[in-house]
């Protein structure tokens, strides 16, 4: 090995010690932080499966369902300490005053039984660790698809830790959304490599597991079926029902039930049908949609109208661009296929749904490293700029400057929009320049003309 690649390797070496000691600091971090807070979502969650684990319960979905399932729990107390859970269900009872109600699929009742055994705060301390090890997991996992290297995918790894709103909120309330997040990376993952049945199955799964994901299903679909390539958009469909299925057999093995399904598609339906989410959940209790800011301006609730007009924005993106061949290899197009199926899906789902947590923003991770990754383009670095535009706009640093829901609402949904559009951009440029690079070539043709 000549001096120039020990000195490469030792530098290497060096930034991965670096940023290995970084992440461990905003990994402590993150833990206490999770901690001490009031997790009402994983409570949500927990009481469902461990109530039904000690008494027949009925219908979980009803609207009386919340307080019988509180009142078995008082009945028979959970093991351990009870002041979080006390703690945690008082907070939950001032924040629902009519009661707090079943919402969630019971294959994600099914995965919060598998992590827990009874003791509430034993219990919370093993999900709180297997969100950390989702999110890490899915960012890693993003980097290495996209080619950054182990060293700077942990440096950003760090970054989101300290820094993002999204991530800060999801760990404050105790919700799903890492989990979700490593299921889009999967996704991502394995689309990017042409395993459209795997990646199918892992979005079927994701959609049953919470249904905010649905969104990815039908922009994942397009680009193949517009391309005329029905086989790839079929063999995705089909990996997508047979997810969904093996989502609700797996629910059956544990606390579902035939009956527990029917009636949360009934709530589920029940509940598509209400007026406007946007008028039961306005901005300030922490609706932060773009769908919830134009009800506020118009008192008219456009969720639907926006669902549309996005998706046939994205539509015309794909027909105007089908035919041109550019100049992408074939494994660049199919990095680019699964990342605008998972930046532009998440998208959507931000800015046209009734009702949007700040967490849900988390989402928008994949579609920035994307558009971030090494691509060794000169001409794309506007893009690259204006992504890490949107990324600051998503971090807590921002939100502390903003200090006012609605202009941090604005904030959020603007970095969503505006990675919807560079997404799109991207594919546009791809299909009529084909200036794009594969990620890594950069780096590669660079140490071929060194050698």
């Amino acid at each position: 090995m000549n001096k120039g690649m020990m000195r490469l390797w030792g530098e290497n070496g060096l930034l991965t010690v670096l940023a290995f000691v970084l992440l461990a600091g905003s990994l402590v971090f993150r833990w206490q932080y999770a901690v001490a807070s009031s997790t009402t979502d994983y409570y949500l969650s927990w009481v469902v499966p461990e109530a039904l684990a000690r008494a027949p319960i009925g219908d979980i979905y009803a609207a009386d369902a919340q307080q019988r399932m509180e009142a078995v729990l008082r009945e028979t107390p959970a093991a351990g300490s009870q002041d979080r859970l006390e703690a945690d269900a008082a907070v939950t009872a001032e924040l629902y005053r009519n009661g707090a109600y079943s919402i969630h699929s019971p294959f994600l009742y099914s995965v919060v039984a598998l992590l827990s055994r009874g003791d509430y705060e034993a219990d919370r301390r093993v999900f709180i660790a297997f969100c950390i090890a989702c999110f890490s997991a899915a960012v890693l996992l993003l980097g290495t698809v996209l080619g950054f290297g182990l060293p700077l995918s942990m440096l950003f790894l760090v970054f989101f830790n300290y820094q993002s709103a999204p991530l800060v909120s999801d760990m404050t309330v105790g919700n799903v959304n890492q989990v979700q997040l490593l299921q889009i990376a999967l996704f991502s993952a394995l689309l990017a490599r042409a395993h459209r049945f795997a990646a199918g199955v892992m979005l079927g799964l994701g959609i049953m597991f919470k249904l905010n994901t649905a969104f990815l299903l039908p922009v994942a679909a397009l680009a193949p079926l517009l391309d005329g390539e029905w086989r790839k958009g079929s063999r995705l469909l089909a990996g997508t029902a047979a997810g969904a299925a093996g989502a609700v057999f797996l629910s059956l093995a544990s606390i579902g039930t035939w009956s527990m399904w029917g009636a949360f598609f009934r709530n589920l339906f029940a509940r598509m049908n209400v007026p406007s989410l946007n008028g039961v959940c306005p901005l300030e209790n922490g609706n932060y949609g773009l769908s919830m800011l134009l009800y506020r301006a118009t008192n008219r609730d456009v969720s639907s109208l926006l669902a549309m007009l996005l998706l046939a924005a994205v539509a015309a993106v794909f027909l105007l661009t089908r035919r041109v061949a550019g100049r992408a290899s074939d494994r660049e197009r199919a990095l680019q296929e699964a990342f605008l199926a998972a930046g532009a899906g998440s998208a959507i789902m931000l800015l046209s749904s009734p009702l949007v947590w700040l967490h849900y923003y988390l989402f928008l991770v994949p579609a920035a490293l994307y558009l971030l990754r090494p691509a060794g383009d000169g001409g794309r670095v506007i893009l690259r700029i204006a992504a890490g535009f949107a990324l600051a706009l998503l971090s807590t640093l921002v939100a502390m400057l903003l200090d006012d829901v609605l202009y941090e609402a604005i904030a959020v949904n603007a970095a969503a929009l505006l990675l919807l559009l560079l997404i799109l951009l991207e594919r546009w440029l791809d299909r009529t320049s084909g200036a794009i690079m594969p990620a890594g070539a950069a780096a590669q043709e660079g140490a071929s003309a060194n050698d």
